[in-house]
Parts: C-alpha cells; sequence; structure tokens
C-alpha cells in the first residue's frame, strides 16, 4: 500500500519574548540577516536597518545606507559571511555586494549572472560560503552560483518549490541540511533537503498567520530560534525551532488494505481497497525518543503491529505522538465499504436473523450472512417499523433506537430525522455464547436549502476500476439525463444516468491517456465538445505522494512544461470521445523575452463555461482563471482572484457551477462549496453550501447542478452526492417544439436553432427550478414583426425572437425591486417555403 510521507504536525509555536518591533523609518522590510549579535533589516529606501538581536532595540551605528547610491534600490535578500555582505535586487537582476563594516561597495564581490540564467526575480539569499542559493519569486525555483565566481552551478538547483505549492519563493536560510524558504503570500515558510532539492514537510512553519505574521519577507536563524520579518506589521517574529530530536512529528504513516492520502497538515482521509475490516496501523516518528499511541485499541495485542478493528462506512483513527512536553495528533478517517459478509469463523446458527424488514423501506434482498444495508428515502418517509425474527425461537433481538411508540407492544417504530439515521439489530443465542449484528442506515432527504437529498445520489460502480486502490471520482457534467464523471486514475470519462444512477458506458470517453491527459480533473460540455481539465502529472500532484516538477519550459512551445504533461484542457467530441485538439485551451503562463514561460494556472481543476468565457478554477493558486472558450485566450478581467478567494478562506478550489449569476466553488479541504457573484467577483456567503459533512462527505470535489439540485462528487465514498439548492427564479428546462437548442443549461441564457421551412408557430415549454415559486411569462417577436405572449409562438420566414422571463420574488410582495429575474433568449430561424 502507499507510505504517504507526513506534512508539517506541531504548531509554529511563538517566542514572543525575541520578537521586536521595527523602526518606523523601517517602513518597508524585506530581508534579515544577524551574526548573532546585530540583526540587519533591508528596507526598499535603500537602506540597512541595524538592531541589537537579543533586545530588538536599534544600533544606527551599523546602518549600511550606501545602497541607493550603487542604485540597489530593491534590496530583497540578504547574506554576510562576516566580512561581505551581499544584496539582491530584482529589478537589477542583481546581486551587490558590501563591506559588512562600512557599507563601502565592493562590486567585485558582485553576481551579475543572474538575467543570463533566467534569474528574473532575485528574492532570497543564502550561502553555505562556497555556493550562494538565490530564490525566484516568479518561477518557483531557486538558483546556485559559485560565491567567488558567479558561475552557474545548476546541478545545486532546487526546483520542486511547485510540487510543495511553494508558490512565491522570497526569503532564504538553511542549516546546511534543511533550506527553508518563506512564501508571503502563503504566509508558510517551507522546507527542502538541501542536497537533493526534496520537501522536507515536517520542518515548514505553517501557521503564521494566527500570529499576526501575514506578510512574511525575511527570514534568518541562530538554529534555536526562526525569526521572520513581516511587511505589514512593521516588526521582527520569532519562532521556536524544534530539532529532530525534540520533534512530536511523524515522519510517515501507512494503513494495510487502504489508499491513504493526506487532506491537511495533521488529517489524512483512507478508502479501503478490499474488503477486509481490519487494517495494520503502520508509523514511523521524526524522532526515536517519541512514542506513539493509536486509537482504537490494538484489536490483536498478540501480534507485533497496531491492529485496528473497522466499522461498515467512516472510521476514525488517532494516531498521537509524545516526545517530552511535546505532543501532536494526527486523524485518519477511514472509509470501509458497506455491506460484506460475516466472517465465517464467527458465525453460528445461534445467533443469526431469519428475516429483517423496515416497513415502506427497500434495503434490497436480506441474506443473514450479511451484516450491513443502508436505504435512501424521500422527505415524506418519517418512520418504519422494524421487525426481525431469529433463526432460532429461543433467541433474543434487541433493537436501537428504542421503541418510539411504547404503546404498541407487537411493532418496533422508529423515528426518521432528516440525514442519517442508523438502525441496530443484535441477535444473541439462548445461552448468550454468541451474537451478531445487523445495522441498516436509513438516510432520509431533507427539504431545507443545502439539505441533502439521499434519494438523488448517484452512486459510482468501483467494481470497473482498473486500479482499484485509487479514488477515482472527480469532475463533474450533465446534459440532465446522463452524468458524466472524470475518473483521474482509469484516465476516463464515465458516464451514468442521472435518474437511476445506472451505467452507460456507450457514452463513456475512454481516449484520454492516449491524448496525454492522464491526471483528468474538470468537465465542461456545450453538449457537442467535452472540456477535461488536466490537474497536474502524477510526479507533481501531491494527492499521488509526487513533489517532483518544474514550472519552467525552454520557450514557447506546447510541450509539456511539468514533468509527465503540461497542465491544458484537452477537448473531446462528446458523442463519439474523439480528440477536438484545435479547442483545446492552453492554460495561462507568462512568458519573458528570453523565451522562458512560466506556467500561471499550473493546477486547473474544475471548469464551468457560459457558452463564450471558459472559467478554470486552480486548486493550487487558489484562483479561477478566465479564458476566452473559442480562441483559449485569457480574459483576466472575469477572473476571481487570489485574495478574495484566500480571504473566504476558499484556498484549495476544485469543482465549479453556475447558474450565470453566482458561481459556486467547491473546497476539497474545507468540505465547503463557496459562492461568489459571477460578475463581480464578490462574496455571496448566505449562498454557500457549508453542511456538506453532514451528509458524510468528506473530500469533495466536482459538483454540477440543474438549478434544482446541486450534485458533489466524493472520491473516497465513490458516490455523487444530491443537495438543495438555494430558492431562485433559474429555469430548469427549455425548449421549443420542431427545433433543436442543443442542451439546456440554467447558466446560460441565449440559444438559437432552426425550424423547417414554412413553419408557422412552435410551443414553448419552460420548467422554472423552483415551480412553486417562480413565475415563467413568454413573449415573442415573429420575424414579420408580430408580437405576442403565451406558449404558443407565431413564427414567420426569417429570425424569430422568444423570450422566457423566470421571475421569483423572496419577499412575496408586489415590490418587485428585489426580486430574482432571469431572461432566456432563443432565436428560431425558419427558411422561407419551398414555394415562397
Amino acid at each position: 500500500m502507499p507510505v504517504v510521507h507526513s506534512q508539517p504536525a506541531a504548531a509554529t509555536v511563538l517566542d514572543a519574548p525575541k520578537s521586536f518591533d521595527l523602526d518606523s523609518a523601517n517602513a518597508m522590510p524585506r530581508a534579515i540577516w544577524s551574526d548573532g549579535t546585530t540583526a540587519w533589516v533591508s528596507d526598499l529606501s535603500g537602506r540597512l536597518f541595524a538592531y541589537e538581536l537579543a533586545s530588538g532595540n536599534r544600533d544606527a551605528d551599523k546602518d549600511i545606507g550606501t545602497l541607493r547610491d550603487a542604485e540597489n534600490r530593491n534590496a530583497n535578500g540578504l547574506w554576510s559571511d562576516g566580512t561581505t555582505i551581499w544584496v539582491s535586487d530584482d529589478q537589477d537582476h542583481k546581486i551587490y555586494a558590501y563591506s559588512l563594516d562600512s557599507g563601502a561597495r565592493d562590486a567585485d564581490k558582485d553576481i551579475d549572472t543572474l538575467d543570463d540564467a533566467g534569474n528574473h526575480n532575485a528574492k532570497g539569499l543564502w550561502s553555505d560560503g562556497t555556493t550562494m542559493w538565490v530564490s525566484d519569486h516568479w518561477d518557483n525555483k531557486i538558483y546556485a552560483y559559485s560565491l567567488d565566481s558567479g558561475a552557474r552551478d545548476a546541478d545545486k538547483d532546487i526546483s520542486r518549490l511547485y510540487g510543495a505549492a511553494n508558490d512565491r519563493a522570497a526569503a532564504l536560510w538553511s542549516d546546511g541540511t534543511t533550506m527553508w524558504v518563506v512564501d508571503d503570500v502563503a504566509a508558510t515558510i517551507f522546507a527542502y533537503d538541501l542536497a537533493t532539492g526534496d520537501v522536507s514537510y515536517n520542518r515548514f512553519f505553517e501557521d503564521l498567520r494566527s500570529h499576526g505574521n501575514v506578510s512574511p519577507k525575511g527570514i534568518w536563524s541562530d538554529q534555536t530560534t526562526m525569526y521572520v520579518v513581516d511587511n505589514r506589521a512593521g516588526k521582527v517574529f520569532a519562532y521556536h525551532m524544534l530539532s529532530l530530536s525534540q520533534s512530536s512529528r511523524l515522519r510517515d504513516v501507512s494503513l494495510s488494505g487502504a489508499y491513504v492520502y493526506q487532506k491537511g497538515p495533521r488529517e489524512f482521509s483512507a478508502s479501503a481497497t478490499n474488503e477486509s475490516y481490519v487494517t495494520t496501523v503502520r508509523t514511523r516518528t521524526e524522532s526515536l525518543n517519541a512514542t506513539v499511541t493509536i486509537s482504537p485499541p490494538d484489536a490483536d495485542p498478540d501480534t507485533d503491529e497496531h491492529q485496528v478493528a473497522l466499522n461498515p462506512g467512516y472510521n476514525t483513527i488517532t494516531i498521537t505522538v509524545i516526545n517530552g512536553s511535546s505532543s501532536t495528533v494526527y486523524t485518519v478517517l477511514f472509509y470501509q465499504y458497506v455491506s460484506t459478509r460475516f466472517d465465517p469463523g464467527t458465525v453460528t446458527a445461534e445467533s443469526l436473523l431469519d428475516s429483517l424488514s423496515l416497513s415502506g423501506i427497500d434495503f434490497g434482498t436480506f441474506d443473514s450472512q450479511i451484516g450491513s444495508y443502508s436505504a435512501d428515502v424521500a422527505n415524506d418517509v418519517v418512520s418504519t417499523v422494524v421487525t426481525a425474527t431469529p433463526t432460532n425461537t429461543g433467541d433474543s433481538v434487541t433493537i436501537t433506537p428504542a421503541d418510539a411508540d411504547t404503546d404498541t407492544a407487537d411493532a418496533h417504530d422508529v423515528d426518521l430525522a432528516e440525514g442519517a439515521n442508523t438502525i441496530v439489530v443484535t441477535v444473541e443465542s439462548a445461552d448468550s455464547n454468541s451474537q451478531e449484528t445487523y445495522t441498516v442506515t436509513v438516510n432520509r432527504a431533507s427539504t431545507a436549502t443545502f439539505g441533502w437529498d439521499p434519494p438523488s445520489d448517484v452512486r459510482i460502480d468501483v467494481s470497473r476500476r482498473r486500479i482499484s486502490n485509487h479514488p477515482p471520482t472527480f469532475g463533474l457534467w450533465s446534459d440532465g439525463t446522463t452524468m458524466w464523471v472524470a475518473d483521474a486514475i482509469d484516465d476516463e470519462v464515465i458516464a451514468y444516468s442521472l435518474d437511476s444512477g445506472a451505467r452507460d458506458a456507450d457514452k463513456d470517453i475512454s481516449m484520454l491517456d492516449a491524448a496525454g491527459n492522464a491526471n483528468s480533473r474538470g468537465l465542461w460540455s456545450d453538449g457537442s465538445t467535452m472540456w477535461v481539465s488536466d490537474h497536474l502529472s502524477a510526479e507533481c500532484d501531491p494527492f499521488f505522494g509526487g513533489t517532483a516538477c518544474r514550472a519552467w519550459d525552454d520557450g514557447l512551445s506546447e510541450d509539456a512544461s511539468v514533468v509527465g504533461g503540461q497542465p491544458k484542457i484537452y477537448a473531446y467530441s462528446l458523442d463519439s470521445g474523439a480528440r477536438d485538439a484545435d479547442k483545446d485551451i492552453v492554460t495561462s503562463r507568462d512568458c519573458r523575452p528570453s523565451g522562458q514561460c512560466r506556467e500561471l494556472n499550473v493546477g486547473p481543476s474544475g471548469l464551468w463555461s457560459d457558452g463564450s468565457t471558459m472559467w478554470v478554477a486552480d486548486r493550487v493558486i487558489a484562483w479561477i482563471y478566465a479564458y476566452n472558450l473559442d480562441t483559449g485566450a485569457r480574459d483576466a478581467d472575469k477572473d476571481i482572484r487570489m485574495e478574495t478567494m484566500l480571504e473566504a478562506g476558499n484556498w484549495h478550489p476544485s469543482g465549479l457551477w453556475s447558474d450565470g449569476y453566482t458561481i459556486w466553488a467547491v473546497d476539497d479541504e474545507d468540505v465547503k462549496i463557496y459562492a461568489y457573484d459571477l460578475d463581480t467577483g464578490a462574496r455571496q456567503a448566505d449562498l454557500d453550501f457549508d453542511t456538506l459533512a453532514d451528509a458524510g462527505i468528506s473530500d469533495p470535489r466536482g459538483i454540477w447542478s440543474d438549478g434544482t439540485t446541486m450534485w458533489v462528487s466524493d472520491p473516497g465514498v465513490h458516490r455523487i452526492f444530491a443537495h438543495n439548492m438555494p430558492t431562485s427564479a433559474a429555469l430548469k428546462s427549455l425548449s421549443v417544439s420542431g427545433v433543436e437548442l442543443g442542451v439546456f443549461q440554467t447558466g446560460i441564457f441565449s440559444y438559437e436553432g432552426t425550424a423547417a421551412a414554412g413553419t408557422t408557430s412552435a410551443t414553448v415549454t419552460a420548467t422554472a427550478a423552483f415551480a412553486d415559486d417562480a413565475t415563467v411569462t413568454v413573449a415573442w417577436e415573429a420575424a414579420d414583426g408580430t408580437t405576442g405572449t403565451g406558449a404558443s409562438a407565431t413564427l414567420s420566414a426569417g429570425d424569430n425572437t422568444i423570450t422566457v422571463t423566470s421571475s421569483y420574488d423572496a419577499d412575496g410582495d408586489a415590490d418587485t425591486d428585489n426580486a430574482d429575474v432571469r431572461t432566456y433568449t432563443v432565436t428560431v430561424t425558419v427558411p422561407p417555403a419551398a414555394d415562397d
């Protein structure tokens, strides 16, 4: 089974007494370096301000004010060997050298080869006295140079920053083994093995914002304390640095019979790859001094390893690492498939049920050898009567919950709440030597806005998977009849009946792997072409345990810019599945005159389009990018930008859908769907779906809606969950008799089609998503100028316009100022009759 290497675990601990405020004149602070006594802090004013490290008091006599004279106006990085201090400048693409004692220029020690190397946005500096490492804020890379000559030493580059989501590399510091890299956008200090460049997840400083350190720029350490300059706070924050011997963190964790992946710094998800109800938990700690405790308790204490007995459905496994006074708690949410047979060795004739039924509820065929069942019921099913008969009449049967109707001696009534209801039937033999437990989970639909509607869920067919130990379900799109689902592992788009959930294999798209579309995520179609986003290669995507990728290519070609594939949106014929490469969208990149191009939209995931613009969610960068659907050109004015999404907490947008007014972005880490105004990008928090976890969703990825129901895929449980949409004036369907309009989509407001020559009338059928709440009206203007209203539209030769207006007034009053009004337009072209 795969091993997941732990990401940062213990919280970043502030060492407040060592923190200090910066001088008010040091208003644009960037880098920091210290000799252990004095700390120098660079400023964009062209000065290095000196402070006593121990007290934070100014030591102005040691200031270096000669930077501006040297035209070194953008001092972003500092490093010194105690004699010379080097200062990077991201505008001049150069590293300037000065005497640390006098501030005098020492130009012979300058490094001016950065531009030739493509290191155009130099930020942080660190050296071991032989090699100088220089971060680039723009291209997710740390370049290496000879400190003595300035010559490139590319073998020592660290090029894996993007794989760790370290998208904005700024300051550097190293202890000679680990290289720490501050990201001023993520407010995180990332860590890498200096020799190999591998990500050192456990060395991260991850929660700086919680301490008010929201804009970290410079870092330096004495190996006991990490000092971090904050541009906005005007302060140097100090944090404790724990040695590995003091660490209470995991190095890695694995679970037998399961695919495990990491959802957060201390959170893992796991899904079973077989029907064993036991998993072995294996861990390694960073420190040999640490001890590990695991809950639930060991199911088999006689073995050397820790066994956890699993129940059907979700199980929580807690791993606690203790080292002295430090402890870190990890949780694993493990999903075990439901409806497996009892262990034959535990079944006896005296402890079985002969029959089990729930009135008004069909949970499938009962089998005395099978202990777990589930059923989805409508909201109007408010109770059920449980009838259970043991095989042996002398056995006792216990049912929980308790009988809701204590006046009825011969029946066991259970009231059903909205959501999941667990009914447990226990059979015990007359001699009390054996017993078996049967469980039926009844999921009752909710009528509340955003509530779960389980009868409308789609169950994913896991039996067809070629690679059974990976969760496959990501992007969703439907034409209202068929639901297509992106399978990121088997490299296919799989089709299901939206109504019944049955497989519709004839509509699958199975050519993704041959096209290089090996990591499919988002889906969207106009009814003719299916677009499929490719998130990253497996080598880059942390979901697959990968860290290795590069964010640059050698020119403007469309060759792979990351190892294993280029982030882009692939196009296919929806009908045949054939590639339609002319309609591909190569996601956004910035290119320099040197010919180097940096990918911007590096993690394309969710897709949605209004037929003109394609919006693409980037799960890595927390940005929704906009493109012209026809040309693939960027349309940045329509973006929903990182600052908006990060402020909302929507750090990992993985799926998109819009009704043309609001755009929803699902976040798999927050288990929430965030809402934004499609036109302005402003937050619409009142339209968020924030109760997904109540339905058992732990890893939401793809979303699609028909205006009434929002479907949400969860790859961990192989299910597409249905939730109620907020009431609106949106249409659910629109058709004109005798006219092919293509697929109707709630968020697209303009359609066109051609009627038969000589057609004089057509019937307009429009259904509101909330038919009981919205009012739908139809108006039309024939090509000859005739106008009218009603479902029967008059047509004449030429272009005829049909206008369908749907309105919903939440206030229910006559004032329509605040009403939701949506207008859909259909242009019907009627060719002249043959005798005209």
